[in-house]
Formats: structure tokens, sequence, C-alpha cells
């Protein structure tokens, strides 16, 4: 199977209105800015890895053994059951049509950020005995932490899910699609 992956696709996205910030300010801010997303873009890399091999020990790699979240519906999955999970889910998984994941830092201080992270795919995955294409996504807003010089996420929560099956699930194209995408925005104002 070809699979395309495309890990890093930078925009950078600069936004002007009035009130002042100075350039080393605005420098600094971008460069702490893309510091943190590119820690996110590397674990989301690992990720897409692990979904493209169908590999849920490569997914586990990143997850911390501490790992514990609490879902809207107020229930908890550990590193075990996220593991379980994964190992169930990709092995159901007979196509990626397309994975995106979207990274913008909302915002970043000397060692904490926010961190949004969009997840689209549409999959082909073994559903009930029969084929089912999945069009899905999902925005978890990160909080990460600057510690011994190394960004980590250290929390997240679910937003603006949705999950819709697709009436065709055939495979016509055999390629896979990734990408990762940094947005890095910084409002600069500037008086008249």
């Amino acid at each position: 199977m070809y699979t395309r992956l495309m890990y890093f696709v930078l925009t950078l996205v600069f936004l002007r209105s009035p009130a002042i910030a100075s350039a080393e300010s605005t420098s600094n801010l971008l460069a702490a800015k893309l510091e943190v997303a590119s820690a996110s873009a590397a674990e989301s890399a690992v990720a897409m890895t692990a979904c493209k091999n169908r590999d849920p020990e490569l997914f586990m790699s990143i997850i911390p053994k501490d790992f514990r979240f609490e879902r809207p519906d107020g229930s908890v999955m550990t590193w075990q059951s996220l593991y379980d999970r994964q190992k169930h889910q990709l092995a159901a998984l007979k196509h990626i049509d397309r994975f995106v994941v979207t990274i913008a830092v909302e915002s970043v201080g000397a060692d904490s950020a926010v961190v949004l992270t969009t997840q689209d795919w549409t999959r082909v995955v073994l559903s009930d005995g029969k084929d089912t294409r999945f069009k899905t996504g999902v925005t978890h807003r990160e909080i990460w932490k600057k510690t011994d010089g190394k960004w980590r996420m250290e929390s997240f929560t679910e937003h603006d899910q949705f999950r819709e099956q697709l009436a065709d699930s055939s495979i016509k194209d055999h390629d896979e699609f990734y990408e990762i995408q940094i947005s890095l925005t910084d409002p600069v104002s500037r008086k008249p």
C-alpha cells in the first residue's frame, strides 16, 4: 500500500489591529508558540504513524502510565482502558482516507501553554461484520507544561465532537493521506 505522510505543514498567519507590540515581543511570542506546537506535532506524528502501521504499542508509547481522562459523561479512561480501546480500534481499521491534525496554540507562557488540537479523519472500519466508513472529528483543549526544558501535555478536554456514518464504504483509492498543520497567530496592534 502506497502511503503519503506529510508531517508538518507550517502556516504562519499574522493578524494586524490597532495597539502596539514590539518586534522583539512578537518574535518571542511566535518562537514560544512554535516550540510548544512542535512538541504537540511530534506527538501527533507518533499517533498518526501508529494508526498508519496499526500499532497500538507505538500509540501508547507517548501516553504516560498515569494517564487518566474524565469524559463529559463522567466515565474515566485510564492508560489500560485506552490501550485496550486502541488495540480494538486499530485491529478493526481497514483504510484511512484522510487524517488531518490542526494545531493552534491558544496561549503560551514561560512554563505553561494551552494548545487546541483538532483531529478530522475519514476511515473505513470493520463494524458489525461489515465495512463502514466514518467521518469523525474532535478538538482537544490541551494543557501543556514545560519541565526540564521539555514540553509535555498534562491534561486535555474534548470539545466539538462529531461522528457521521457515510453511505459508501468502498475503498476506491488505496492511498492514505496524513497531514499535520500548525497555525501560529500573533495579533499585533499599531497606533495610527
